[in-house]
């Protein structure tokens, strides 16, 4: 094909000129674009296609869930003609800018236009992506990853983006906070700051995009955190506290939509993360039930009635650590009495357990039952990949995420969110480091017939690292399963937390810890009914987690180890085809792997060896385990002569808090220190 002709049988909107500007971009070819032109005009054409672009058959928005799926839908269809005759058909103006990334696709990649032909359905109405300019656990701060991801979720079928104005998420316009603050009077507006942030809403609607903001816990005036804290935990009384809050809950709402008028909702999250509002205090977890019940309904009394008068959207994320079972049936009773409210819960929580839990494994039986019988929504943590590396390791192993993508449509979820960027350890960002299968597989299983997972890697691998090295890649990086399962995991319990070992989990009795998979082999962990579960007994109890022989784990590391290998003589197989920052990059992964797979291979002879000695400190096992301390202290001065002391951030691991004393150490856990 040398040449194309664009043959545009409908006004030009801005989405529209948004899709023909991928077009061109994308093209290797001249195109012509004939405006109100005939068919039999462009048959005369000597191009080697022509493609026509109608009206979207699409006559309004709705909120009916079937309207809104079929204004999202969209095909390419191909008539065997010469010129070939592309067609273009669309439900809505959004679904013509899919439509038009795709065939833009095909045109860089160089495919016969049979090939472009295809169907497309979503099967979840929201389909968000969670962006941020880099990562929240570093300094590093890239805004053109930002913007790379806005450009990239039309092709993705994206429609909608949850945004986190925060100095460690932060946009391509900066690392601003939100233009409000509370005050005693009201909601300031900071005016020089609100200008970029109206020019950041008009761009993200060029791509047509939906637009939630975060909206976090806050105190209100005039009380004070410390006095809010004390308040959840039954130490006080605070009179006035609930009427105030639902008060600031209002305004803040108010102040966000007469400012910004292109958001479309709100999704609060009760985390005490300062992001938004300066000081803030978490509702969960709580000491004093009637007081954080109180504070919850206030909070969403206030949202509501802005969101109402608005007409806006409210959901309200469950995502939250550390809370009893107790707390979570809290939160859902409270939910149930908001039905305007859209609840979205974890497809895995705790995060890190995504490798093996179950689809909302951390809900019983009936709330789950309930949760999914109204609306919903589905977090779905793919490049929470940091937990195990966050693409510094080989962490694309897309099929946990691709098994809850696709409970998201099968379960009638009304939005469904993946993250981007925020979680990646590399300088890269998701859509250009390891984990960017992830979101594309995860995302495909939002629509009809999703393509085969194969296909996505091989399409993946050749876009990111060239044609004649996609194979190879695409091996190498599926091995990332081994080392997951194998290396860094024992029994479905992640021995990883953030990309370090989690010292603060060896203390001794735990049953909860990740540990404790080697003090009782065969055992099951948590037995106990759900309502008695708190903090991370969640872990073991929602896999029905069971201890495992350490001689069991050792041959499931040797065999991660020897994947690991495979994937590096893969590599170097291509190395000539690849480019030598890339080469250099995926190297790097596997060999600290090796790296990796050794520290936790020693951590768990450790473990093992501790819980030896725990049972039965006689001066046999006291030598073992010293040797096992031995040998843990040595390969970290290994590690740290190697790869410096930040290797897999190893802050996470190499400095712990026990009964009040620092210690540190990559070879000093808790539980050592404690007999």
């Amino acid at each position: 094909m040398t040449s194309g002709t664009i043959l545009l049988n409908t006004p030009y909107t801005p989405l529209l000129k948004r899709g023909l500007d991928r077009l061109r971009d994308r093209s290797p070819m001249p195109l012509d674009v004939l405006h109100g032109e005939t068919e039999a005009l462009a048959l005369t054409s000597p191009d080697a296609w022509v493609l026509e672009i109608g009206e979207p058959t699409q006559a309004s928005a709705s909120t009916d869930r079937a309207a809104q799926l079929a204004a999202d839908a969209w095909a390419v269809e191909v008539a065997d003609r010469t010129p070939a005759h592309v067609t273009l058909r669309a439900g809505s103006d959004r679904a013509r800018l899919f439509a038009l990334y795709h065939v833009a696709e095909c045109l860089a990649a160089g495919r016969p236009t049979v090939d472009w032909a295809i169907e497309r359905r979503p099967v979840v109405p929201k389909r968000y992506a969670w962006p941020s300019a880099g990562n929240v656990w570093s300094p590093v701060f890239r805004p053109d990853q930002f913007k790379h991801a806005i450009e990239e979720l039309p092709g993705l079928g994206i429609n909608g983006v949850l945004l986190t104005f925060t100095p460690t998420h932060g946009t391509h316009y900066g690392r601003e906070t939100i233009p409000f603050t509370l005050t005693e009077d009201g909601v300031a507006v900071d005016r020089h700051k609100l200008a970029a942030f109206r020019d950041l809403m008009d761009e993200l609607k060029s791509y047509g995009l939906d637009i939630h903001l975060f909206h976090q816990a806050f105190t209100p005036p005039p009380f004070t955190p410390e006095k809010v804290r004390e308040y959840y935990s039954g130490k006080c009384e605070l009179p006035g506290f609930e009427i105030a809050v639902e008060k600031s809950s209002r305004e803040l709402a108010e102040a966000i939509f007469t400012h910004l008028p292109q958001v479309d909702g709100l999704l609060h999250h009760s985390l005490e993360c300062e992001w938004m509002w300066g000081d803030a205090v978490s509702i969960f977890p709580c000491a004093d039930y009637k007081a954080a019940g109180g504070a919850f309904e206030a909070y969403l009394r206030g949202m509501s009635q802005a969101c109402r008068k608005h007409g806006k959207d409210l959901m309200y994320w469950t995502h939250v650590s550390g809370v009893s079972a107790r707390q979570i049936r809290l939160q859902h009773r409270l939910l149930a009495t908001f039905p305007e409210v859209m609840v979205v819960e974890d497809h895995a929580w705790p995060n890190n357990l995504w490798p093996a839990a179950p689809v909302m494994g951390h809900l019983a039986d009936d709330l789950r039952e309930d949760v999914v019988k109204g609306r919903f929504g589905l977090s779905i943590d793919t490049v929470d990949g940091e937990y195990y590396g966050a693409g510094a390791l080989p962490t694309a192993w897309p099929d946990p995420h691709i098994r809850c993508g696709k409970a998201a449509g099968d379960l009638r979820a009304e939005m469904s969110f993946v993250r981007m960027n925020e979680q990646s350890l590399t300088p890269l960002g998701t859509l250009e480091d390891i984990n960017a299968i992830h979101v594309i597989a995860t995302v495909e299983q939002w629509w009809e017939a999703p393509r085969p997972t194969e296909t996505l890697w091989q399409e993946w691998c050749a876009r990111r690292f060239g044609t004649t090295a996609a194979s190879a890649v695409a091996s190498a990086l599926q091995k990332s399963r081994a080392f997951i399962t194998q290396g860094v995991c024992a029994g479905g319990m992640p021995l990883m937390d953030h990309s370090g070992i989690a010292t603060y989990s060896w203390q001794p009795g735990s049953v909860a810890s990740a540990w404790a998979v080697f003090a009782r082999p065969g055992e099951l962990l948590v037995d106990k009914p759900y309502d008695e579960l708190a903090g991370n007994e969640f872990r073991p109890w929602q896999i029905k987690a069971r201890g495992v022989a350490i001689d069991e784990f050792l041959r499931n590391s040797r065999e991660a180890e020897a994947a690991m290998h495979e994937a590096l003589a893969e590599i170097d197989s291509v190395r000539e085809q690849l480019a030598p920052e890339d080469a250099g990059y995926l190297r790097r992964c596997f060999e600290d792997a090796l790296w990796m797979i050794e520290a936790v291979r020693r951590t768990a002879v450790a473990a093992r060896a501790n819980a030896v000695c725990l049972a039965e400190p006689d001066e046999s096992n006291r030598l073992a385990l010293e040797e096992a301390c031995a040998a843990m202290e040595a390969f970290a001065d290994d590690v740290e002569t190697e790869r410096g002391s930040d290797f897999r951030a190893v802050h996470w691991f190499l400095t712990t808090w026990y009964q009040g004393r620092e210690i540190a150490g990559y070879g000093v856990p808790t539980a050592l220190r404690a007999i």
